[in-house]
């Protein structure tokens, strides 16, 4: 295994990566990631495979998190707060505006601090098994910091459980700027979007898709499934939203 992974990861770095536009859909190259990505190679590949349409910078990065450090300061939160309620009654139009304005300033200041909750709440559980992202590790502070950048990036999204999973799995690979980067540009892919969105149509959509391929693939399971009343719907979500890192071995 051991030497199968070396000659891999060779490939990867001579011949696959230095040409990496040109024959990224060759069938070869497809057939090389489906067999497994060498972890060596996987912070290299992953940033390219995703691309950066969001153009997502260091410098954007380091914006974000200066954000997110302040809301997690209950006082600097409460003060940026009164200074957005004062900038409403300064533009204050008439009372329907300053009321809709108000709800919104409210609920974005309010969903922020309580996604921060969240995170804190999340991250030792993230990989828990492995005690990767233990209180007082650089994991620790990396996870927490792009994952609170990610709600100041997209408040409209904010922080939704298993996030961690996907982000922590960037920095197993990569530095935490580049992770960000990651992180944004994987959950604004549709697939993510129908999920944040709750988009029930979309999702369900995808639920009975997986029970074709499984009833084609797997029958006697699906058969299973069907007999004890177990739809899609009450597992894959969880699987799909992560990417299987909460259920798959993690050289998987």
């Amino acid at each position: 295994m051991e030497k199968k992974q070396k000659e891999s990861t060779e490939i990867w770095l001579s011949k696959i990566l230095p040409n990496w536009y040109s024959i990224k859909d060759d069938p070869w190259v497809k057939l090389s990631w489906r067999q497994g990505l060498p972890p060596a190679v996987r912070g290299l590949v992953w940033p390219l495979a995703l691309g950066n349409t969001l153009r997502i910078t260091e410098e954007l990065y380091n914006y974000y998190t200066s954000q997110a450090s302040l809301e997690i300061d209950e006082g600097k939160m409460i003060a940026s707060f009164e200074a957005s309620t004062k900038l409403i009654l300064d533009e204050l139009v008439s009372s329907d505006v300053y009321v809709r304005r108000l709800r919104t300033a409210t609920k974005m200041a309010m969903g922020k601090q309580e996604a921060m909750l969240q995170i804190e709440q999340d991250i030792h559980r993230t990989f828990s098994n492995l005690k990767l992202f233990k209180p007082g590790s650089d994991l620790h502070g990396h996870l927490r910091t792009v994952l609170g950048a990610f709600v100041i990036h997209r408040p409209d999204v904010g922080y939704v459980q298993g996030m961690s999973y996907l982000a922590g799995m960037f920095l197993l690979y990569m530095d935490p700027p580049e992770a960000f980067m990651c992180l944004c540009n994987l959950l604004t892919r549709h697939f993510f979007l129908a999920f944040l969105s709750a988009d029930t149509d979309h999702v369900y959509s995808m639920f009975r898709l997986f029970s074709s391929w499984l009833k084609t693939s797997m029958p006697q399971i699906h058969r299973h499934f069907e007999a004890i009343h177990l739809g899609p719907e009450l597992y894959l979500l969880n699987w799909a939203f992560t990417m299987y890192a909460k259920i798959l071995p993690l050289d998987t």
